[in-house]
């Protein structure tokens, strides 16, 4: 059910941003559904507020973070044509819009969904969005407690969050690393992630694979599964976030 439900928001979002509806319209939408906050939070934001690095935002001094690639992506692109503006939501007045006036923006896209789209019924899509995820990140730490050193734990977050293929994340090398922006091969990451990535990178060259087994030998997709299948996860039940939960394989062995 959870899984349907990720789905069924993240068609929404795509039918709107693909919907012949204003700039504006698509960023407030799209800052609500993922905040969750307040129209008044939401009126008073400004230009300046969005970290558009580290693809978060500040509400009342509080990050709320991380904002999806595809949100980040039309707020960067609504921002840029404001000029020097300093309210992200600016009236024609120069202050900021009023919360009646965003709500009424909100009802237009109530209007392409076919349902009701409130602050209510967005704030709590995302509660339910970040159950899901809090659950999925309480399994992995789960998991990485078998993991018997920052080797093992890094190919574990590597598989899990970019949701790369065993012989993708073999083939890895520092010149995939984009610690700047926080991606990898062009997908965004958990800066816990870089940092452990850039640890493996120190000191290697560009072309050179991250990820080598004890004996310096370049990690193969066997070797790869050998060590899942150890810790009792499957690649595929890592990208997905899915595993049954207790597992954590058999430590005999090593």
């Amino acid at each position: 059910m959870a899984d349907q439900e990720s789905r069924s928001y993240l068609g929404e979002r795509d039918l709107i941003l693909g919907a012949p509806l204003p700039e504006r319209t698509k960023t407030l939408y799209l800052i609500a559904s993922e905040t969750g906050a307040s129209l008044s939070l939401i009126a008073g934001l400004r230009v300046r507020d969005i970290d558009f690095r580290r693809h978060a935002i500040s509400l009342e001094g509080r990050r709320v973070s991380p904002l999806s690639e595809k949100a980040i992506g039309t707020i960067r692109t609504y921002a840029e044509g404001l000029g020097d503006a300093d309210f992200l939501f600016r009236s024609r007045e120069g202050g900021h819009l009023s919360t009646r006036r965003i709500q009424q923006e909100l009802e237009t896209v109530s209007q392409a969904l076919g349902r009701a789209v409130s602050r209510r019924t967005l704030e709590a899509e995302r509660r339910r969005r970040e159950a899901e995820a809090s659950e999925e990140r309480i399994e992995l730490e789960r998991l990485l407690v078998w993991s018997a050193d920052r080797r093992e734990e890094t190919i574990l977050r590597t598989v899990h969050e970019t949701g790369l293929k065993g012989s993708q994340v073999c083939a890895l090398t520092a010149g995939d690393l984009d610690p700047v922006r926080g991606r990898v091969k062009g997908i965004p990451v958990s800066w816990k992630l870089i940092e452990l990535l850039e640890e493996l990178a120190a000191g290697g060259l560009p072309d050179e694979r991250l990820f080598r087994t004890r004996q310096s030998a370049a990690m193969t997709p066997r070797r790869l599964q050998q060590l899942l299948r150890r810790l009792g996860v499957t690649s595929e039940e890592l990208r997905r976030g899915r595993w049954r939960k207790g597992r954590g394989g058999d430590r005999s062995g090593r």
